[in-house]
C-alpha cells in the first residue's frame, strides 16, 4: 500500500511532539516563576493562609498574575492541539481531551477573579484541577517506564487533594482540619503535584523526541 503525501512524517510528527512538549513545559515554568513574584507584591501574602487565586485580586499582583495563569491556559490548549491528531486509541483522546479542558480550566481561572465572578472562578478551578490529575492518571495507563509510576503519583496527589477540599466544602470539621493545616497549604497540595507533572510531562516527551533531525 503506498503512503498517502498528505500524511505527516515520523520526522514532522516528532517536532510536533516536541514543540507541544516545549509548551507545556514553558506554561508552568513561566506560571511558576510569575506566581513567585506575585507573592512577594502581595501585601501581606500567606501561603499557609492565602488561595493562589488571591493573586489575581489585589491591584498590586492582579494583572501581573492574572496575565501569566491566562497565558499558561492558551499554551497548555495549544500543545494539546499538537497532540490532537495522534490520538488513536480511545484512552488517548481521552487523555487529549483532560488536556484541552485543564487549559481551557487555567484560562477561565484567570478571566474569572474569586471576587468579582466566584462562581465561574471556581468551576474553572474544579475543572483544571480535575482534569489536570486526570490527565496523568489517563496518561500512566499508556506511559513507559519510570513515568508511568511518576504520574500515577502526581495525578492520585492531585485527585485526593480535590476530594478532600470537597469533602471539607460540606462537612464542617473537615473544614476546620483544612483551615487549621491552612487553605493555602492545602490548595497548594493539590495545584503543585499537577503542575510538576505537566512540566514533567513536557520535557518527558521532549525527550523522547530529541533524536529527531
Amino acid at each position: 500500500m503506498i503512503k498517502s503525501d498528505t500524511q505527516p512524517t515520523e520526522n514532522v510528527l516528532a517536532k510536533r511532539r516536541i514543540f507541544s512538549g516545549s509548551l507545556f513545559l514553558i506554561a508552568i515554568a513561566q506560571l511558576y516563576f510569575i506566581t513567585s513574584i506575585a507573592e512577594g507584591i502581595y501585601p501581606g501574602y500567606s501561603i499557609r493562609t492565602n488561595f493562589i487565586s488571591d493573586l489575581g485580586v489585589k491591584p498590586e499582583s492582579a494583572t501581573l498574575w492574572s496575565s501569566s495563569m491566562f497565558l499558561a491556559g492558551i499554551l497548555v490548549i495549544a500543545g494539546s492541539m499538537l497532540l490532537f491528531s495522534e490520538q488513536k486509541k480511545t484512552v488517548e483522546y481521552y487523555t487529549w481531551i483532560s488536556f484541552f479542558l485543564t487549559g481551557v480550566g487555567l484560562a477561565g481561572v484567570a478571566m474569572f477573579n474569586e471576587n468579582t465572578f466566584h462562581t465561574f472562578h471556581l468551576f474553572f478551578a474544579l475543572i483544571a484541577f480535575a482534569c489536570g490529575g486526570i490527565s496523568a492518571l489517563l496518561y500512566s495507563i499508556t506511559a513507559k517506564g519510570a513515568f508511568r509510576y511518576i504520574s500515577l503519583i502526581l495525578g492520585g496527589i492531585t485527585l485526593a487533594g480535590i476530594i478532600l477540599l470537597i469533602v471539607a466544602f460540606f462537612i464542617p470539621a473537615i473544614d476546620q482540619i483544612v483551615i487549621s493545616i491552612g487553605e493555602g497549604f492545602v490548595e497548594r497540595s493539590v495545584a503543585i503535584p499537577m503542575g510538576i507533572w505537566f512540566a514533567a510531562f513536557g520535557a518527558y516527551i521532549i525527550g523522547s523526541n530529541d533524536t529527531c533531525g
